[in-house]
């Protein structure tokens, strides 16, 4: 977990560097996922579209000189986000099977699980959305690496707020899971702690 917190640091100051220092231009509405199959350009356009990006003489004088920069740190992040982001999705299948074990166990000891069960399929749902995210993320940062940013400077500020978005997005589906696993799911395992000791023999019993 601490890698992924590492890493989205790093790509927090990038998106500062080339997001925040222009100021604030992002469009109310979050991106739209983009059609299956679409096209790179296809997706440049939608993102361009969505952002309404309109940028003055100097922010696009700026762009220009530096944007090959933040495509180099853009595939930097990347290439320690993609692993990051799958050890995290990894961790949430480990506890979501070790739940499914524990459920298991409190029903042949005849406890009832419902409360569990609810919340076990409420954190599958969490860790649905965080592949969402991340699925969406990488793929924009993808886009941001292939383009033209120098002849396409609006292009380029489109993609990288996208990029803002998804990862606010995603940084705030990861504390909701953590939050849900440590105040929810934590609690109510710790309900049913004597129910889950494995019971010894009393000794000198037959």
């Amino acid at each position: 977990m601490n890698n992924f917190t590492k890493i989205t640091t790093s790509l927090t100051l990038a998106l500062l560097v080339f997001v925040g220092a222009l100021g604030t231009t992002l469009a109310a509405s979050a991106p739209a996922p983009t059609k299956p199959g679409s096209t790179f350009e296809e997706r440049l356009n939608q993102r361009k579209a969505e952002r309404g990006i309109v940028l003055d003489e100097k922010d696009q004088t700026r762009l220009v000189n530096t944007c090959i920069t933040g495509q180099t740190k853009m595939r930097l992040i990347q290439v320690e986000l993609v692993p990051a982001i799958a050890n995290r999705i990894a961790v949430y299948q480990k506890i979501d099977a070790k739940l499914l074990v524990t459920i298991g166990s409190l029903k042949l000891a005849s406890k009832d699980t419902f409360k569990l069960e609810k919340d076990r399929l409420l954190l599958a749902d969490k860790t649905a959305q965080f592949q969402v995210l991340a699925t969406n993320l990488t793929q924009a940062i993808d886009d941001t690496e292939i383009m033209n940013c120098k002849a396409d400077p609006a292009g380029f500020r489109a993609m990288m707020e996208t990029i803002k978005l998804y990862y606010t997005d995603l940084q705030k589906q990861s504390f909701d899971s953590r939050d849900f696993l440590v105040n929810t799911i934590k609690p109510e395992l710790a309900i049913h702690a004597d129910d889950l000791q494995v019971k010894t023999p009393t000794s000198g019993r037959n």
